[in-house]
């Protein structure tokens, strides 16, 4: 719009300037408005956030008070509305990891991995060869979450 006004008066006289300055104050004021909604906006979202960090350690220490109160007996909890949580186990061993993909990768010899990995969580040992079919050579990486560790 300022370039628009900087014309020569006979170019400068055709154009609606002054209705493009209302609609560019306008924008200009819808502007504000949203960048002040924002910050009205970060300020209650981090409220929030103290309050339910708040709130969770509030439950936390009261859960902790009732299981002493009932002596840690798994009914009485429930009934207060507890959940008690199961024991872990082990899943047992994982399958083996889908879409394995090799490709090299810097250095003399060196080859990055990358698969799906078939659970959340689990480690895999990497073996190597240097030939198809030679078998491992003993080298053998640790392997966490997808991704060999060398």
């Amino acid at each position: 719009v300022t370039a628009l006004g900087e014309q020569p008066p006979d170019k400068r006289d055709a154009l609606p300037l002054a209705a493009l300055h209302q609609q560019l104050d306008t924008a200009d004021a819808a502007l504000k408005q949203v960048e002040a909604l924002r910050g009205e906006l970060r300020a209650a979202v981090t409220a929030r956030n103290v309050a339910l960090k708040r709130l969770r350690e509030a439950v936390a220490r009261t859960a902790i008070g009732y299981r002493g109160m009932v002596e840690g007996d798994a009914a009485a909890m429930l009934a207060g509305g507890l959940q008690v949580a199961a024991a872990k186990s082990p899943v047992g061993r994982p399958p083996a990891p889908e879409s394995l993909v090799a490709e090299t990768a810097a250095g003399e010899g060196a080859v990055r991995l990358n698969w799906k990995r078939p659970v959340r969580r689990a480690t895999f040992i990497v073996q190597a060869a240097r030939s198809p079919g030679a078998g491992a050579t003993g080298s053998r990486w640790p392997s966490c979450c997808g991704r060999a560790v060398r």
